[in-house]
C-alpha cells in the first residue's frame, strides 16, 4: 500500500509540474502580447504626435503667407480645424496659381506679386 500511495503521489505532483510549466509559458506569452501590444501603443502614439506636429507646422506655413483679412491673428490648438484652414488655404492657393497663370504671370513674376494683384485693396495698404 505505501508503494501505491508513493506512486498516487507521484503522479499528483507530476501533473502539478505539468500544470505548473503549461501555467509558466502561458505567461511567458501574455507577457510578450503585453509587451507588443503596448510598443504598437508607443509606436501609435509617437505617430500621432508626428502627424499633429506636422499640421502645425503645415498650419503656421499657411498662416504666414496668408495675406487676407480673413486670416487667423493666433495659433490653432485644434488639429482638425488646423487641418480644416490648410485645406482651405491650398485651395485659395491653387486657386491663385491657376489665376496667375492664366494671366501668364508664372515665371515672369514672383508669384506672391500675383497675389497682391488679386487683392488690389491691400496694395493701398
Amino acid at each position: 500500500d505505501l508503494q501505491n500511495e508513493v506512486l498516487v503521489q507521484s503522479s499528483v505532483i507530476a501533473e502539478a509540474q505539468d500544470r505548473l510549466e503549461k501555467a509558466k509559458i502561458e505567461t511567458v506569452l501574455e507577457q510578450q502580447q503585453n509587451e507588443t501590444r503596448e510598443d504598437e501603443a508607443k509606436e501609435a502614439i509617437r505617430e500621432l504626435g508626428e502627424a499633429q506636429m506636422a499640421t502645425f507646422n503645415l498650419y503656421n506655413r499657411c498662416r504666414s503667407t496668408h495675406m487676407a483679412e480673413s486670416r487667423p491673428k493666433v495659433e490653432e490648438r485644434d488639429v482638425m480645424r488646423a487641418l480644416k484652414y490648410i485645406e482651405e488655404r491650398f485651395v485659395s492657393l491653387k486657386d491663385i496659381v491657376a489665376t496667375a497663370t492664366q494671366k501668364g504671370l508664372v515665371g515672369d513674376t514672383k508669384l506672391r506679386d500675383a497675389v497682391v494683384d488679386r487683392h488690389p485693396a491691400q496694395q493701398a495698404g
